[in-house]
């Protein structure tokens, strides 16, 4: 890894929104997510937060994760390039996307996951299972107090 580490909120930051959607379309496992992302790539003023982990001048990771409620927050996605991965930097950027939730007043952040590997490290990182949707989809929930 060359450069510092920045994780950042791509609201005021267009390019870095674009960048982070391009590598959510081309790296995202399902067809149904990178449709998802690409949706948001094409729609900028989406009212989603959206994220970005970049190392130097590029773009390694990005995430959606917004409030659905006051209280509740939605982690659509959270996803880091290959390379990047297996140094610590997953668990920091979801980290930084909790703490800025808490900040708001989230109290509970779900997510899905359909991959095996993908549901055991949220579980590692605090969240349970809370739900197994049509045996493929697992619904996960971490409580703050």
């Amino acid at each position: 890894m060359e450069g510092p580490i920045e994780i950042f909120t791509t609201s005021n930051r267009p390019r870095e929104y674009a960048l982070a959607m391009q590598i959510l379309t081309n790296n995202l496992p399902t067809e149904e997510m990178r449709r998802t992302a690409r949706y948001l790539l094409n729609n900028p003023n989406n009212p989603k937060r959206t994220w970005a982990l970049s190392c130097g001048s590029e773009i390694i990771g990005a995430s959606v994760c917004d409030k659905i409620t006051a209280k509740r927050a939605y982690l659509e996605f959270l996803l880091l390039l290959p390379d990047y991965r297996k140094a610590g930097l997953g668990r920091r950027f979801l980290s930084e996307i909790e703490d800025n939730q808490r900040s708001r007043g989230v109290k509970e952040i779900e997510a899905d996951t359909s991959e095996d590997i993908t549901t055991k490290w949220m579980i590692h990182h605090g969240y349970k299972v809370v739900e197994v949707v049509d045996g493929s989809y697992n619904h996960l929930k971490t409580l703050y107090s």
